[in-house]
């Protein structure tokens, strides 16, 4: 019995319906999952890409607060008076 007999297509009311035992279900994820593996290097750059993003936060955050600051400097000086 394969995996697509076991895939009910013409359910009404769900996409997909297993038909079977939950232990086949429960199965099929078990092997699944146990497949996935995550390389080193991927959460190396992970990080230092959350790091240069908080980096680049900052940076961003520093420049719009410099303009702000110098529009009100131009605004004290030059409107006010």
């Amino acid at each position: 019995m394969s995996l697509f007999s076991l895939i009910n297509h013409h359910s009404p009311n769900k996409l997909f319906r297993i038909k079977g035992s939950p232990f086949l279900c429960i199965a099929i994820l078990c092997a699944f999952a146990s497949c996935v593996s995550v390389p080193k290097a991927a959460l190396d750059i992970s990080v230092q890409l959350e790091q240069q993003l908080y980096t680049l936060q900052q940076a961003t955050h520093s420049i719009v607060e410099k303009a702000y600051q110098e529009k009100e400097k131009y605004i004290d000086n030059v409107w006010y008076p």
